[in-house]
């Protein structure tokens, strides 16, 4: 059962009305979700939310003004139970999606990549201050391998290839597409990283990748605010890292033996506590972070929309210093979070 819980205010929290909430609520389609067990990856964006199934069934839900749930403007401007998304224009499945502030990326498994939503910073990949209500193709970039997955900050997106080759476009400014350093980066273009890529995320303004082994990482961007780069482990240290993640201001590695090490910034508790173990799976949002620990959510950081299970009433939502385990009812197998919003799926 997919439930969620956090800010709602344009229906992103697919529960069937607009309202906040800090108690975890069952997720509602206009027809019925595929029976194809848990979702395969959820992305949610500043006010929207895709879903995505492993049959290659896509929902989404929220805000549409731009078109960003790659359905029709005409079919609401704001959603407020999930809705199905047509299937890809070239005859694929969907297989890859990824949402930025008002602006959603979604990968055909022919290979083939959409866009939709707004594009004023060349976060479509089209060309610079592009905006395409409808899904439209983007020109492919790299013909002679397979993109593996794809990642959206607040205004830019990378996309990895099975060769481990990252490419980038969007906002550009702070150095999160790497060199050289522009305003934006109209259409994709390859980051030199000098090894080769296992995983990458993307925060408000930087990008952050790493090796198979965890031998190399990198940090593009971040600018030394947060001490997002001073703070970045020497390289070496992430050896053995199981899952990545980044908030609006801070990085979070999940290691193969349930810790969970961070940087960046924690004055509302966006790093978790160092008592943390036992982390079995681990997703960050905007500005706090979920884990699944024996089968039960643990949350943490900035919770003011009642994203990290507590009320407003209970120190502004905010879990700081600890983690809060939420009340949900069965076992949790997996959390996704986005912008003061979290997902679980339980079981």
């Amino acid at each position: 059962m997919l439930l969620s819980f956090g800010s709602n205010g344009n229906g992103q929290l697919g529960i069937g009305h607009e309202e906040d909430t800090h108690a975890p609520t069952k997720c509602i389609p206009m027809s019925v979700f595929p029976e194809t067990g848990q979702p395969k990856s959820l992305a949610a964006g500043g006010n929207h939310t895709l879903v995505l199934f492993p049959c290659g069934s896509l929902y989404a839900s929220g805000l549409n003004t731009h078109g960003q749930c790659g359905l029709p403007i005409s079919t609401g401007k704001s959603l407020s139970k999930f809705q199905q998304v047509p299937p890809p224009p070239d005859g694929g499945r969907w297989d890859l999606i990824s949402a930025g502030w008002e602006f959603s990326i979604l990968v055909s498994t022919t290979g083939a990549i959409f866009v939709c939503g707004s594009g004023s910073k060349g976060e479509l990949g089209l060309g610079d201050n592009i905006t395409s209500c409808e899904l439209t193709r983007m020109e492919p970039f790299s013909a002679e391998t397979t993109i593996v997955a794809v990642s959206s900050g607040m205004a830019h997106s990378i996309a990895l290839t099975e060769n481990g080759e990252l490419w980038g476009w969007g906002a550009g400014r702070q150095g999160q597409l790497g060199h050289p350093v522009g305003k934006t980066v109209g259409v994709p273009r390859r980051v030199q990283m000098g090894y080769a890529v296992a995983a990458a995320r993307c925060g408000r303004e930087f990008t952050f990748a790493v090796s198979a082994t965890g031998a190399r990482h990198t940090m593009l961007g971040g600018n030394g605010r947060f001490g997002l780069v001073e703070g970045t482990p020497v390289q070496g240290e992430l050896l053995q890292w199981r899952n990545i993640g980044a908030s609006w201001g801070s990085v979070l590695v999940l290691m193969a033996d349930g810790t969970v090490k961070g940087w960046g910034r924690k004055d509302k508790g966006q790093l978790p506590s160092e008592g943390l173990h036992g982390v079995q799976d681990m997703a960050v949002g905007s500005e706090h972070g979920l884990a699944v620990v024996r089968g039960k959510v643990a949350t943490w950081g900035w919770g003011e929309h009642g994203n990290c299970g507590l009320d407003r009433s209970q120190n502004g939502g905010d879990v700081i210093g600890d983690v809060h385990l939420v009340e949900v009812a069965g076992t949790v197998k997996r959390v996704w979070a986005g912008c003061a919003t979290s997902w679980v799926w339980t079981e």
